[in-house]
């Protein structure tokens, strides 16, 4: 059953991994993602946590053969306020024999107060990445949008046909955006706001 990372040793690898993917991390509309991601697609970022979503990134990982699923969360901070205020890391593994019945728990799980402050609850800025160095996922729940980013077109696409016919949940950034428009209705300056992010986000030559 998976958990939270209570062991800083442990917990700092992850970190340093973040650290290499985003090594001037400022904020989520700024693409921050290391030189040699190169590619970037959006989806809705509430798909990180149904089982669609959990069951492709499953086929994915088995595809690429990585058998572990990191989940780390970027904002709150996982050590400043989660392991402050709990005693542990708002981080976790899941290996590719765990259900969505297990990760539904430990999103959901309360660290020690109250289930509001659970993962699934309280988490604006998460992302998900393997050992792999070739793809990782970034999300922002108040940007409403998730971005996976990867070093080549060959892993994008072994990516998004692991998700076989719920691939569809994948778009080009500029795509999710007019989408998030269609929606809510953007006023000119948020319209704006979301403008430099599609642009930020082009893929890289």
């Amino acid at each position: 059953m998976p958990n939270f990372i209570i062991d800083k040793e442990e917990f700092e690898k992850y970190k340093s991994k973040i650290g290499k993917v985003f090594p001037e991390y400022t904020s989520f509309e700024k693409n921050n993602f290391n030189s040699n991601f190169k590619y970037f697609i959006g989806f809705d970022f509430d798909y990180i946590l149904e089982e669609i979503f959990f069951e492709g990134m499953i086929a994915f990982l088995n595809k690429i053969k990585n058998d572990k699923l990191i989940f780390y969360t970027l904002d709150p901070s996982p050590e400043n306020y989660f392991f402050t205020h709990f005693n542990k890391y708002s981080a976790f593994e899941l290996g590719t024999h765990s259900s969505y019945e297990d990760f539904n728990d430990i999103i959901y799980k309360d660290p020690g107060e109250s289930t509001s402050d659970s993962i699934g609850i309280n988490s604006n800025e998460i992302a998900l990445f393997s050992k792999s160095n070739d793809w990782t996922i970034i999300g922002s729940r108040d940007w409403e949008i998730a971005i996976a980013g990867f070093t080549s077109s060959e892993i994008k696409e072994k990516f998004i046909q692991s998700f076989r016919n719920k691939s569809d949940i994948f778009t080009t950034i500029k795509e999710q955006v007019e989408i998030l428009d269609d929606i809510l209705k953007f006023n000119d300056n948020i319209k704006n706001e979301y403008l430099h992010l599609v642009e930020n986000y082009k893929d890289r030559d």
